[in-house]
């Protein structure tokens, strides 16, 4: 018998994930179906990703109606799942989650993953049958928050962390011999970009250097971010091209307290971090430590000083101690994923 699961998409950076996880599973003992949320430009750009034939109407309520039996549902960021009436047993979800945990919500003293709020039903029941994240001690960190999800997580590794360390070999992005500078700003109010902006902008164009900057996808929904970033002319690194080789290319990494800080630390880059608001990071975590040790930039006027800062320490080692505990399961995640993933479809695996 088929199993069936459904890829619930809410937008095209979970499209992403949802695709390159479906993509490790060549078994004609399963199915693949996608059903997509949000704003119809979110959902025509994630359509775009997520290439699965057989796709449900996200206008209706056919993919969680009674008339459709999944053996499961996955998901890679918390979402409300619209249960219809005639289901009467929903189907187990598997969660896979979008990166390495490190961030918080503002006023939450949980890390993102395992916030209760999105976590746990109104039982306090977890709502996920199967959790999927990085590292054990991130696992370990999280149930003692989160006690009840102890059944529930599972330290799997990291797709994205095993793709990386594919380019480590340098790969020069130019042909200039200016040092090599790589923006790095997640979203919303507290990401790089927001707080920054123009005056960012700026300051990259009056400077000697080749800066690459990379947007978080949300930013490029309605009049995000991301599209102001490309009309001033900067070299851009667009959500549909792969990451790995601008942070090898890069000398010196600027962030804020994205995921993606543990990326240029795995690639061994010297990073400056935007100063932050520390409630946003984890204590303990591994954003929190590498947080710790980088210089930080307080002022856009202070840019060209910490750059130089930083090429004044090459070769980078401030992180090397931490490199095994950022991807402790390197080249596991596929072998680790499929065996959760088979259990959840009751299926032995291939």
């Amino acid at each position: 018998m088929v199993k069936r699961v459904l890829l619930m998409c809410n937008s095209p950076l979970m499209a992403d994930h949802l695709s390159k996880f479906a993509a490790i599973f060549d078994d004609d003992r399963i199915k693949f179906y996608a059903a997509f949320v949000g704003r119809d430009d979110c959902i025509k750009r994630s359509k775009s990703i997520l290439k699965i034939p057989d796709i449900c109407d996200p206008h209706d309520d056919l993919p969680l109606d009674g008339r459709f039996q999944w053996d499961l549902i996955v998901i890679a960021d918390h979402m409300q799942l619209p249960w219809h009436p005639t289901q009467k047993a929903p189907p187990p979800v598997l969660f896979i989650g979008h990166g390495a945990q490190g961030k918080r919500q503002r006023g939450s003293k949980y890390p993102y993953g395992y916030d209760p709020r999105h976590t746990l039903d109104a039982l306090g029941k977890p709502k996920y049958k199967c959790m999927f994240d990085v590292r054990p001690s991130d696992v370990e960190a999280g149930v003692k928050l989160v006690p009840k999800l102890k059944k529930v997580v599972k330290a799997v590794g990291s797709q994205h962390f095993d793709e990386l360390l594919d380019y480590r070999k340098l790969e020069r992005l130019s042909s200039s011999d200016r040092p090599t500078v790589f923006i790095l700003s997640s979203w919303g109010r507290s990401s790089l970009i927001r707080r920054l902006g123009y005056s960012l902008i700026n300051e990259c164009k009056r400077l000697d250097y080749d800066f690459y900057v990379s947007i978080h996808p949300n930013e490029y929904n309605g009049d995000g971010w991301g599209h102001k970033v490309e009309l001033q002319g900067l070299a851009v690194r667009r959500p549909d091209e792969p990451l790995g080789p601008y942070l090898a290319a890069s000398d010196v990494v600027v962030c804020d307290h994205t995921s993606l800080c543990q990326s240029a630390a795995l690639m061994r880059k010297p990073i400056i971090f935007i100063k932050t608001d520390e409630s946003l990071i984890c204590p303990g975590s591994i954003t929190r430590r590498l947080y710790d040790l980088s210089l930080k930039l307080v002022n856009v006027n202070e840019l060209k000083a910490v750059i130089e800062a930083m090429l004044a320490f090459r070769p980078w080692t401030q992180y090397d101690h931490l490199l095994g505990k950022i991807h402790p399961l390197a080249g596991q995640y596929e072998r680790l994923a499929k065996r959760e993933f088979y259990k959840l479809l009751k299926i032995r695996g291939k």
